[in-house]
């Protein structure tokens, strides 16, 4: 069925897009429920025939990102006084964001551990408006007004995320190792400390790829996709979402489960006519059954995603740094110390040999787009 998905990515003012319209007599809709395909047929697939449980989990991270892991935008506290040489901004947080995918990548991790570390670091910048904790408020004035204590913050946060989410876990001394000794060992955990409490150790955010698949998973008895194209759309929603990830606006602002929306309303654009039917119909009912943001806001993200996503093909090879501390990409096999997990058999330590990712005499030299990539190529 590889015909029916259209990998050619037309410019966007050219392109075909679906625009969200909600209609409150959903189940007027005409719908044809298709026979659920075999077990076996998603073996090798992150969704779930069992759209009770998938229905619950999406229930309840919905309800976590409204009420446990809220956060706002942070920048305008900057934006709003006179403009500081060391104040952060957007662009600082992109090249940071494209930064912790260069380690994970080299690393082998799974891209996902940059999407939780980064909503930490937002989560924590913008506490400070929603739940102030007074020994982490100091922390975020310095950190907003200077590039070297948001580096720093970012590194703890994927330290941080690494230890949690990964089956590897490196001390302290490898993050300090790849700063080329800009961070000390104990400048990392301090700044992980302060960084947790200001979370209140609440560190496992539902992420919008995670919600992508139960919100795909709800899709399944209303389609009959092969397995190639269930594939497909998988890969296009991983793509859109770690590029949500590098945005200020799209992952700072909206909710993560507003950015996984917008991201399978832009992979459904790349379907077939009468698969992305099926898809839409199936979608819309879906939206109105959950407590997701009016169609409006879901609009309005998918249009600023897939603008992101456009730009950042049209930039390939755009380099940057942000100008502070000397943070390379350099590993060294006798500083970085790795451990497994117990409760894992074996893992890959392509981190502990002695290798050069990407070395630079500036703090932070990567090439933006090349962040995100398509696995799919149909």
């Amino acid at each position: 069925m590889a015909a029916a998905i259209q990998r050619v990515v037309h410019p966007l003012s050219e392109r075909e897009h679906t625009q969200i319209t909600i209609h409150h007599t959903s189940m007027d809709c005409q719908i044809k429920t298709t026979e659920m395909p075999s077990a076996s047929v998603f073996t090798s697939l992150p969704l779930t025939r069992d759209v009770i449980s998938a229905a619950n989990a999406l229930s309840v991270m919905i309800d976590k990102e409204q009420a446990v892991y809220r956060h706002s935008g942070y920048l305008q506290c900057i934006a709003g006084n006179t403009i500081e040489e060391d104040a952060i901004t957007e662009e600082d947080r992109i090249k940071l964001a494209d930064w912790c995918y260069t380690v994970v990548d080299h690393c082998q991790f799974n891209r996902e551990t940059v999407a939780i570390a980064m909503e930490m670091v937002d989560r924590f910048l913008s506490s400070s408006q929603l739940v102030p904790v007074p020994p982490a408020q100091a922390a975020i004035d310095t950190i907003l007004h200077s590039r070297r204590e948001y580096q720093l913050l970012t590194m703890s946060a994927l330290y941080t995320s690494i230890k949690i989410h990964e089956r590897v876990t490196f001390d302290s001394d490898f993050f300090s190792s790849i700063s080329r000794g800009a961070y000390s060992v104990h400048e990392i955990e301090s700044m992980e400390r302060i960084l947790l409490l200001g979370l209140s150790w609440r560190v496992n955010a539902p992420t919008s790829i995670q919600m992508a698949h139960h919100i795909l998973s709800l899709l399944l008895p209303y389609v009959d996709l092969e397995e190639l194209s269930w594939g497909f759309l998988l890969d296009e929603v991983r793509f859109q979402t770690e590029h949500a990830v590098r945005d200020y606006q799209l992952f700072t602002v909206e909710r993560a489960s507003t950015v996984a929306i917008a991201a399978i309303f832009n992979a459904l654009d790349q379907v077939n006519a009468s698969d992305r039917v099926n898809l839409l119909s199936a979608l819309l009912i879906v939206i109105q059954d959950f407590e997701f943001e009016s169609t409006s806001v879901l609009n309005r993200a998918k249009n600023q995603l897939l603008r992101l996503v456009m730009d950042g093909d049209s930039n390939e090879g755009d380099d940057g740094d942000i100008g502070t501390a000397d943070i390379s990409m350099e590993v060294s096999n006798s500083d970085a110390n790795v451990s497994t997990h117990p409760s894992q058999d074996s893992t890959d330590l392509s981190c502990k040999s002695s290798s050069t990712m990407s070395p630079s005499t500036s703090p932070i030299t990567v090439t933006s787009t090349s962040c995100c990539s398509r696995r799919c190529d149909l």
